[in-house]
C-alpha cells in the first residue's frame, strides 16, 4: 500500500489497504510496530495510520501514541483519523483538546477539524474552541474553531461565548436551561 502510494498509483494503494483491513484486528500488532517505528519510511507510517482507523476502536490506543510522534506528517495523519474511530471516547477528545495549543497551525486545525467530526461527543472541547474563535489572529483557525462549535454544539449561540474566559464557557455549557442564549450569544461572534 506504501509503495503504490509513493508511485501514485491510487486504486493499488485502495485495495492494499482494503486487503490490510480485511486481516482484522490480527494485523493490528505488525501495523503498530511500523507506525511508531521512527526508522520505517513515512509513507508506509502513514498507511499504517489509515488502516488503523479503518479497524475501529481496537486500534484507537496506537493511534492516540501517535499524537505524540515527533514525525510531523505521521502526527498529522494520526489528528486526522483518529476522528474516525466512532463513536469518540473522553481520552480522544482530550488528545485532541491537547492539540488546540499545538505549535504547528496545521496541526491545531486537523485537531479542529477531528473534534468538529466527532460533534456532540467533543462538548468539552467547547470552552478552548470558543477561545480560538475568540483570540486566534489566524483567520482561517477562527473559521475552523466557529465550524467545530456548531458541529459539537448545533443549538449555541455565539455571543453567548463572546468575550468570557473559558472557566465561564464552561459554566454556561453547563447549563441546560440557557440552550437559546448560547444560540445567540455564538451567532454575535460570527458578527465580530
Amino acid at each position: 500500500a506504501a509503495k503504490a502510494r509513493e508511485q501514485g498509483d491510487h486504486q493499488v494503494q485502495q485495495r492494499a489497504e482494503t486487503w490490510l483491513q480485511q486481516q482484522g484486528t490480527e494485523i493490528l500488532p505488525a501495523l503498530a510496530t511500523v507506525l511508531h517505528d521512527p526508522q520505517a519510511d513515512i509513507a508506509r507510517r502513514i498507511t499504517a495510520c489509515r488502516v488503523l482507523a479503518a479497524l475501529g476502536k481496537a486500534a484507537r490506543g496506537e493511534l492516540l501514541k501517535a499524537l505524540a510522534s515527533k514525525e510531523r506528517l505521521v502526527k498529522l495523519a494520526a489528528t486526522e483519523r483518529i476522528s474516525l474511530i466512532q463513536p469518540a471516547d473522553k481520552a480522544t477528545v482530550q488528545a485532541l483538546i491537547q492539540l488546540l495549543e499545538d505549535p504547528d497551525p496545521p496541526c491545531r486545525r486537523i485537531a479542529i477539524q477531528s473534534l468538529r467530526r466527532i460533534g456532540t461527543q467533543a462538548r468539552s472541547a467547547i470552552p478552548p474552541l470558543a477561545a480560538i474563535a475568540n483570540e486566534s489572529e489566524d483567520e482561517s483557525i477562527r473559521g475552523e474553531a466557529v465550524k467545530a462549535l456548531k458541529e459539537i454544539d448545533p443549538d449555541i449561540r455565539y455571543p453567548d461565548y463572546a468575550n468570557r474566559s473559558p472557566h465561564q464557557i464552561r459554566d454556561i455549557s453547563a447549563q441546560e436551561n440557557i440552550i437559546n442564549i448560547r444560540y445567540h450569544a455564538l451567532l454575535a461572534m460570527l458578527l465580530l
